[in-house]
């Protein structure tokens, strides 16, 4: 590790390193001695000291529920970014972490990299798009779900007529893998 280069990156880095630790622990101290004169307001006028930390506010999920509700069709970028100009700040990828739990929730549904409240998806669909005939998993209504999703259901013509060959003109896609 003689390289001078890596030398100063590597002072810079622990530098760094330490300044954050610092303003970590000002900043827990700057929120104790906060919270100590909240107290003290409290005590002197008699009314209840705000709460602090978690479970003051909403939570993270609600912000995010609101945000749906408000602007439906939202990217976990957009959504971060409208929470941190409204003062919580956050990023995509808590943002992601959180549309994924809400949606195995039932909550949230993602069409094309959007999301959008359960709620809004079925109020959406009422109003603009036919409901469909069939059943879950495409099949017609009084289907037997006897056969497994997928399979080719009794009445089909699958498998009665040849698909057509395909063009000698098509080249296989690892005619030009070097490997």
């Amino acid at each position: 590790m003689n390289n001078p280069a890596i030398m100063v990156l590597t002072h810079e880095r622990d530098q760094t390193a330490a300044e954050i630790e610092r303003l970590s622990d000002d900043l827990k101290e700057a929120r104790a001695k906060l919270r100590s004169l909240d107290e003290a307001i409290a005590t002197l006028t008699g009314q209840p000291a705000p709460e602090r930390g978690r479970g003051a506010g909403p939570t993270l999920n609600e912000q995010v529920s609101e945000v749906l509700q408000e602007k439906p069709g939202k990217t976990p970028a957009e959504i971060a970014d409208i929470l941190t100009a409204n003062g919580r700040e956050t990023s995509n990828t808590t943002i992601s972490s959180i549309l994924s739990r809400m949606r195995k929730e039932g909550e949230v549904e993602n069409r094309d990299g959007r999301w959008f409240l359960s709620a809004e998806i079925e109020k959406g669909s009422d109003e603009s798009e036919p409901q469909s005939s069939l059943g879950p998993y495409g099949r017609g209504p009084g289907s037997t779900s006897s056969s497994p999703e997928g399979s080719i259901p009794s009445g089909s013509t699958a498998g009665r007529y040849p698909s057509p060959p395909l063009s000698r003109s098509v080249r296989d896609l690892d005619d030009d893998i070097p490997f």
